[in-house]
């Protein structure tokens, strides 16, 4: 079940029971449209564009109602899909397809969507919003978290690396523990909030992306 709750007074506007199995979910909320991902795989059956106001469905966006898409996936305002159009980035608020590409993989994902970042054949690559390729790394980070210019690529192991946003330079490293998870970066000064588990508690820091 999807359900929209109103942060100004608690209310539940309206909520959604879907009838498939639900992995992993990821879900957007925009200015009109909230854009949902059942499953991790991208599944298409599993997409959906709802409307914020009133949680009625909206029509697919354009590449996407054709029979033969093969994975759908999403991250902020961006969606990107692959199927009989090839590789096609679209608008989450409206649908539109802004840019059109050749996939390299074949199920590519999106890790952001200011630039785009897709996770294609082993490799992180950086798009302009007129798909134009801005820089690649020779590698897929197990987490990415965007900091104002920086992009912070880590894994599993605590390892971490601030690359510029732009370039795709490293800036600097940095060592954290284990499955360290990186949270989204507080609005009024980019720090962004880290977070391990520890014996029973949950130790939380702030990290200067800078």
């Amino acid at each position: 079940m999807l359900a929209v709750v109103d942060t100004r007074n608690g209310s539940l506007p309206w909520w959604r029971e879907f009838t498939r199995e639900v992995d992993q979910p990821t879900v957007t909320v925009g200015e009109s449209a909230v854009t949902v991902n059942l499953d991790q795989a991208g599944d298409p059956a599993g997409f959906h564009r709802l409307a914020r106001d009133s949680g009625d469905e909206l029509p697919p966006p354009d590449c996407l109602a054709e029979p033969d898409v093969t994975a759908v996936r999403h991250a902020g305002s961006r969606i990107v899909a692959l199927g009989p159009c090839g590789l096609t980035v679209h608008d989450a608020e409206t649908g539109a397809v802004l840019w059109t590409g050749q996939a390299r993989s074949e199920a590519p994902e999106i890790l952001a969507d200011d630039p785009v970042l897709l996770r294609e054949a082993g490799e992180t690559v950086a798009h302009a919003e007129n798909g134009e390729e801005l820089w690649r790394l020779p590698f897929v980070p197990d987490t990415v978290t965007l900091a104002g210019e920086t992009l912070l690529a880590g894994d599993d192991a605590g390892r971490l690396a601030g690359h510029d946003l732009l370039t795709g330079d490293r800036r600097w490293d940095a060592e954290l523990p284990p499955d360290t998870r990186l949270f989204a970066p507080d609005r009024a000064d980019g720090r962004v909030l880290t977070g391990t588990a520890e014996d029973d508690a949950y130790q939380l820091a702030w990290l200067d992306p800078t």
